[in-house]
């Protein structure tokens, strides 16, 4: 059986057309560039830290940046951007980089630094290329961000950080990658299928992220609460992960034993009423932060088309399935030449899985990272069905404190966080323009992941969840809680200790207002 699903999908991949630009984008805008041929480096340059940062020569008669620490430590240059030309717009900054011996630093986001800082009345953001160490020979690598429309100040950071070793950096450069969609649209309504259309015979699906595993015991449980939704996690990870994301003999395989992982319980979803999100949270090639390997390498970016064209056959006639959910959090970085950007490719791929299948949904996160604020340069896909789907982890130093290093507990919600007063009407403001976008268009929107740690003070977590849901019900957005009985921070049974993993004696407030929310099912 595995032979025979093995040679179906090499089938499969046999006939997907040679990946190549399609909707070729506007030429890209240049904002800044660096080649580090100047002899009086560093000139504008601010260079700090332990370490060493020159312009020197590098075999081809051309210079480079390089920057050196013989111990751990940090050595930065960093430089500002033209803040006025480029705010309110999506930037890719991508660069050429070499690496010899770079120490693995105690946090993913460290190494080597290729980094994109911006300061806004939020506070400061970084945007970064991570999960970067070892030796290297060059290689071109980029991030794609969006630069706040109230942004004061954006600058390029390049180095090392939190490691010892050597780097070098060559043709730097920023570039404009998108402006803002135009309002009022200037398109019709694209209308979804009556089948998928929120306000027609479906009722309002709320529910809760899961897997990569499953449980009988679990589904029952959510059940119980009168949870309908899962959006089930295809997601590939166990500690050999990076040496085997490149393998797509292992994707295949990983993939089938996934399938069938699904399919042994999608029965009971459906005897549940529970409805199931195919949510496709590692795709062939996987990535680290801001450069994914099927935006690098046709081959990724081929077996992508084709892994949809398999999961869309295979689940076509399963009445538990729902949706697709293409791809979780899609980033970029930047494009290599002859392939399709993120807009491009998911349009491709959901005409695919139309003809294929036409009654389920069709998810698609605008890149980079689902975010809400990046509605505002997705043009709406012209193919029936699709459900627009974004994430909301605002502010993250509430949603995410204690679960990113050097990220600080004792946040409070609602309160003042990073001198800005967070509250419902915060949050509403926050998700404007995904609502905006929703009433241009006429499109349903999917909330796919929203949460707050257990250890939250107080019933802090407890309030930021029926805020959220509350705004959710009122916009008319489906949505599911990140996530249930998975990673212990999230999870909604378990009291606020954090060194505690058993489940609380008696119901969290958290639980409860999850569950009041899966009450209105």
């Amino acid at each position: 059986m595995f032979r025979h699903l093995l040679l179906l999908l090499c089938h499969v991949a046999a006939a997907v057309p040679a990946v190549r630009a399609g909707n070729e984008p506007q030429p890209e805008l240049g904002v800044f560039q660096a080649d580090f041929e100047s002899p009086d480096f560093p000139g504008t340059w601010r260079n700090d830290g332990s370490g060493v940062a020159v312009s020197e020569p590098v075999p081809g008669g051309s210079s480079a940046l390089a920057v050196t620490t013989l111990k751990r430590g940090n050595h930065m240059v960093s430089i500002p951007l033209p803040i006025d030309r480029i705010r309110g717009f999506r930037v890719t900054l991508s660069g050429k980089v070499k690496a010899d011996h770079v120490s693995e630093p105690a946090e993913p986001w460290n190494g080597v630094k290729i980094m994109l800082h911006t300061l806004s009345p939020k506070g400061p953001d970084y945007q970064a290329v991570m999960g970067l160490h070892g030796s290297f020979d060059w290689k071109e690598l980029g991030l794609t961000a969006m630069i706040p429309p109230d942004a004061t100040e954006a600058s390029i950071i390049l180095g090392i950080q939190d490691a010892s070793g050597r780097i070098w950096f060559d043709d730097v450069v920023v570039s404009l990658s998108a402006t803002p969609r135009k309002r009022p649209a200037t398109q019709p309504a694209l209308l979804p299928p009556e089948k998928l259309d929120r306000r027609s015979d479906l009722p309002r699906l709320r529910g809760v992220m899961y897997g990569p595993k499953g449980r009988e015991e679990d589904l029952r449980k959510l059940a119980e609460w009168k949870g309908d939704l899962i959006r089930w996690q295809f997601y590939w990870y166990d500690g050999t992960f990076p040496e085997k994301r490149l393998d797509l003999a292992l994707y295949d395989k990983w993939l089938e034993e996934t399938i069938a992982g699904v399919d042994r319980l999608l029965p009971l979803c459906e005897s549940l009423g529970i409805r199931v999100v195919i949510d496709l949270h590692t795709p062939p090639g996987a990535g680290e932060s801001g450069q994914w390997a099927m935006f690098e390498k046709e081959a990724y970016q081929k077996k992508f088309i084709a892994v949809w064209d398999r999961l869309a056959s295979h689940y076509k006639d399963q009445p538990a399935i729902w949706g697709y959910d293409l791809v979780n959090e899609p980033v970029e970085g930047k494009v290599a030449a002859g392939l399709f950007d993120w807009r491009a490719l998911s349009e491709l791929v959901a005409r695919r899985v139309r003809a294929i299948d036409p009654h389920r949904a069709i998810i698609v996160e605008p890149g980079p990272h689902g975010g809400w604020g990046n509605l505002a340069f997705f043009e709406p896909i012209d193919v029936p069905g699709i459900i627009y789907s974004v994430h909301m982890y605002e502010p993250m130093a509430f949603t995410h404190q204690g679960v990113l290093g050097g990220t600080p507990t004792g946040q409070e919600y609602p309160g003042s966080i990073g001198g800005v007063l967070w509250n419902k009407d915060k949050l509403m403001e926050v998700l404007e323009p995904v609502r905006q976008y929703q009433k241009d268009y006429n499109v349903p929107v999917f909330l796919g992941e929203f949460s707050a740690p257990r250890w939250a003070p107080g019933d802090s977590a407890a309030r930021y969840l029926r805020d959220c849901i509350e705004i959710f019900d009122e916009f008319g957005w489906d949505w599911s809680y990140h996530a249930f009985r998975e990673w212990h921070a999230w999870n909604v049974e378990l009291g606020p200790n954090m060194d505690d993993p058993a489940p609380a004696p008696v119901p969290t407030t958290r639980e409860q207002a999850l569950r009041l929310g899966f009450s209105r099912n």
